[in-house]
């Protein structure tokens, strides 16, 4: 979107702010060194995706779709901080926090996919500023 893909309404769940920090905790976790995680970065980079230059906060601030962010305030994947911090930014965006479905239960919680239906079926009126909304699941 940041390069000119025309979107309408975006959605953004447990998405991370900056790639760059997760690209080298994935190869820790792959058990890769630090040579090899910039190798693997360096890869990335070649074949088009430069994870330095994806930070969330950063292309926010240009984008003026309205959006939702949604994020489990138990992610143990991607800190609730990096959803806030890239919601803040972006004109317009709205943060759905809930509770209990972790890093990927968001779409098996029937409360998040109405939230996102509904958000996406709303009309093209922009939303207002950093609205937040707050849900628990069940």
């Amino acid at each position: 979107m940041a390069r000119g893909l025309a979107v309408g309404r975006a959605v953004l769940l447990a998405a991370p702010a900056h790639y760059a920090d997760y690209a080298r905790a994935f190869a820790r976790q792959v058990g890769l060194d630090a040579v090899q995680a910039r190798e693997m970065i360096d890869r990335l980079r070649d074949e088009g995706v430069d994870v330095h230059a994806h930070s969330a906060p950063v292309l926010a601030r240009q984008l003026s779709q309205p959006a939702l962010y949604v994020h489990a305030a138990d992610d143990q994947v991607v800190a609730m901080a990096d959803a806030e911090a890239a919601s803040a930014a972006w004109p317009g965006a709205r943060l759905l926090r809930v509770d209990g479905l972790g890093h990927r239960r968001l779409l098996s919680d029937p409360q998040v996919v109405a939230a996102v239906t509904g958000f996406v079926a709303e009309s093209a009126e922009p939303v207002g500023t950093n609205g937040e909304l707050v849900s628990t699941a069940a």
